[in-house]
C-alpha cells in the first residue's frame, strides 16, 4: 500500500504538459436514441470520435459522435450508460489542421468529406437520415474485464472475466439493412467447468437485431433489441414494425420478453402491443409524448395489460420536464380475469437551469424494483441503493468560480410499512485545478437515516492527467460508519482507492481499479482491469 501511494504522489510531481483535451460543448437535449451537444467553439472533430464527461473529476468516455454538423452532434452513449442530464459538460480531442485563406474565405484542409447535417436533431429517423449518405459505416467496440475479490480470510476469494462485444452497422452492404449487437461473456475462473457446462447461462445477449428500411416511411426491425421509443419495456425478442408519418411515428411490437432467469430466449413470454409517438418543435422548444400498449403473457396466458405513458418537453424557458407512468388495466382475482385501472409506476422530473453557475432538478420516483444483472456493488453502495429507492429527490450543482463545483442533493421516502422516514443527504466539493500540481480534489460527505440504520460516510479524492491527458491517476479513500436499528454491532470500514486510466491510442485505452475495505478483523480487496478497443 506504502508503494501504491508513493507511486501516485511521483506521478503528481511530473511537471504538467499541454493538455490536448478541451472542453467541446454541452448536453442541450437528449432522446432515448442520441443525446445532441452543442459546441463551445470551433473544433475538428469527426464521427466515430470520443466524448467524455466528468464524474468525481475524473474524464470518463461517455459518447460517441454519430452526426456531425458545424455546430452540434448527435451522440451514441457507450459504456451501459442510459442518460446524461441536460448541460453536462464534454470533453475531447481537438486534432490540430492546417488551413489555407483563398479569395478572404478560410477552408479547412483534410482528408475525410465533410457531412452536412440540420443543427436541430429532433426528428432521428428522418432529418438525420435524410442528410447522411447511404455508405456503408460499420464500427465496433470490444472489451476484456478482470475482476478479482480477495479476503484476507480466503474464504471468499474469486476471479472473474468479462467480454464485451458490441457490433454496429448502417447500409449494410450499401442497402437500406442495418443491424445493432451487445454481446458479454462471464465466468467465474473456478467454475469453468460448469460454465463450460452451461454456457448459455454465462452468454448474455442484450442487443442482436437487424433493421430493414423499406422508405423513408416504413422499417422494420428483427431480433433482440430495445425500443427507443419504450425503453420501459425492457429488450424485445421479435418484430418490431414502425411507421414515421409526418404526424406521428406509429409502431407494432410482436415478440416475446427475455427469460427471467438466465435473460435467454423464451417464446412462452409471449407480447404483442403498439406505441404512438408524436414530437414537436415550437422555436427553439420540444414538446414528446409517447403512448404504448402492451399485453405480456406468461406460458401464453396473460399475465399483465398495461399502458405506458412518456412525456417531455421545455417549453418552459431554462426548464426540462420528463414524466412516465404505467397504468395496468387487467388483474385476477379467484382465477377470474377482471379488468382495471390503477397506476403502478409514476416518476416524474424536473430541471432548471437559470445559468451556467447553478442548477437544479427535483425528482419524484414511485416506480417498481427494476431488476439489474451482472451489477457488482459493495455491500455498503446496495444499502444506499435499497433504502433510496422510492420518494422524492433534490439536487443542485454550483459552480461558484472557474474550477470549483459544489454539489448537494436531497432524498426523502416514507411508504406506509416504514415505522420513520428514510433521509439521504450528500455533498461534495470539488476543485479542478489546484495551483502547482494543477491536480483535481474533491471532498464529500454523505448521511443516510432509515427505519433500520444510520449512517454516515466521509470520501476525498485527488486526480491529475499527465502526458498530455493520455494518462489519468486517481487517488481516494472513503469512510464508512453504519449503526444498525436492532443490533449492538455496528459497521465501520475503511476503504482506499486507487484508478489508472491510459489512452493507449486512439482505438485502445486500458484501466485498472482497486479498491481495499478494512475493518476490524477483516479485510477485503477488490481489482478491477480493463483493455478496450473500438474498430
Amino acid at each position: 500500500m506504502k508503494k501504491l501511494i508513493l507511486f501516485f504522489f511521483l506521478l503528481i510531481s511530473i511537471s504538467a504538459q499541454s493538455n490536448k483535451m478541451v472542453l467541446i460543448g454541452e448536453s442541450t437535449y437528449e432522446s432515448s436514441q442520441f443525446t445532441y451537444v452543442r459546441f463551445s467553439g470551433n473544433f475538428n472533430l469527426s464521427i466515430g470520435d470520443t466524448l467524455f464527461y466528468q464524474n468525481n473529476n475524473d474524464k470518463i468516455a461517455g459518447l460517441v459522435i454519430k452526426h456531425l454538423s458545424s455546430s452540434s452532434a448527435a451522440c451514441l452513449r457507450i459504456n451501459d450508460i442510459t442518460s446524461f442530464k441536460e448541460g453536462t459538460s464534454f470533453y475531447g480531442y481537438d486534432r490540430k489542421i492546417e488551413t489555407v485563406k483563398e479569395n478572404n474565405e478560410i477552408k479547412i484542409e483534410d482528408n475525410k468529406p465533410v457531412i452536412k447535417t440540420t443543427n436541430t436533431f429532433m426528428n432521428d429517423s428522418k432529418t438525420i437520415s435524410n442528410k447522411i449518405s447511404n455508405e456503408e459505416n460499420i464500427s465496433g467496440r470490444f472489451s476484456i474485464s478482470s475482476y478479482s475479490n480477495t479476503t484476507n480470510s480466503g474464504s471468499n476469494n474469486y476471479q472473474r472475466w468479462r467480454y464485451r462485444l458490441s457490433l454496429n452497422g448502417n447500409n449494410f452492404f450499401d442497402s437500406t439493412l442495418s443491424f445493432s449487437s451487445y454481446v458479454t461473456f462471464a465466468y467465474r475462473a473456478d467454475r469453468w467447468n460448469l460454465t463450460s457446462s452451461q454456457l448459455n447461462r454465462a452468454i448474455r445477449i442484450y442487443d442482436l437485431s437487424g433493421t430493414y428500411k423499406f422508405d423513408e416511411t416504413y422499417s422494420l426491425t428483427f431480433g433482440r433489441t430495445v425500443n427507443s421509443k419504450v425503453t420501459n419495456l425492457s429488450a424485445i425478442d421479435g418484430l418490431q414494425f414502425t411507421a414515421n408519418y409526418s404526424f406521428a411515428n406509429l409502431g407494432v411490437i410482436i415478440g416475446s420478453r427475455p427469460n427471467f432467469s438466465d435473460y435467454g430466449y423464451n417464446v412462452k413470454l409471449f407480447e404483442y402491443g403498439f406505441y404512438l409517438n408524436r414530437s414537436d418543435l415550437f422555436n427553439n422548444s420540444y414538446f414528446e409524448n409517447t403512448l404504448a400498449y402492451l399485453e405480456q403473457t406468461n406460458n401464453f396466458k396473460t399475465d399483465r395489460r398495461f399502458f405506458y405513458l412518456q412525456h417531455s418537453n421545455n417549453l418552459v424557458k431554462n426548464v426540462n420536464l420528463f414524466l412516465s407512468s404505467e397504468i395496468d388495466i387487467y388483474k385476477r382475482e379467484k382465477g377470474h380475469s377482471k379488468g382495471d385501472f390503477r397506476f403502478t409506476s409514476f416518476y416524474v422530473s424536473a430541471r432548471y437551469s437559470p445559468s451556467r453557475i447553478i442548477n437544479f432538478s427535483a425528482s419524484y420516483d414511485a416506480r417498481k424494483n427494476v431488476v439489474y444483472y451482472e451489477t457488482y456493488q459493495s455491500f455498503a453502495d446496495s444499502l444506499i441503493d435499497v433504502s433510496t429507492r422510492q420518494g422524492f429527490k433534490f439536487r443542485t450543482n454550483i459552480r461558484p468560480f472557474p474550477n470549483m463545483y459544489i454539489n448537494a442533493s436531497y432524498g426523502y421516502r416514507y411508504r406506509g410499512e416504514d415505522s420513520k422516514p428514510a433521509n439521504n443527504y450528500s455533498a461534495t466539493v470539488g476543485y479542478s485545478r489546484i495551483p502547482f500540481i494543477e491536480s483535481a480534489l474533491s471532498v464529500g460527505y454523505n448521511y443516510l437515516s432509515t427505519n433500520y440504520l444510520v449512517g454516515n460516510i466521509y470520501n476525498a479524492r485527488i486526480s491529475k492527467y499527465i502526458f498530455e491527458g493520455s494518462l489519468n491517476a486517481s487517488l481516494g479513500y472513503r469512510r464508512i460508519n453504519y449503526n444498525f436499528e436492532y443490533s449492538t454491532e455496528e459497521l465501520i470500514q475503511n476503504e482506499i482507492l486507487f484508478d489508472l486510466g491510459y489512452n493507449i491510442s486512439r482505438m485502445f485505452t486500458a484501466s485498472f481499479s482497486y479498491e481495499g475495505t478494512f475493518e476490524k478483523v477483516r479485510s477485503y480487496g477488490r481489482i478491477y482491469i480493463n483493455i478496450n478497443t473500438r474498430f
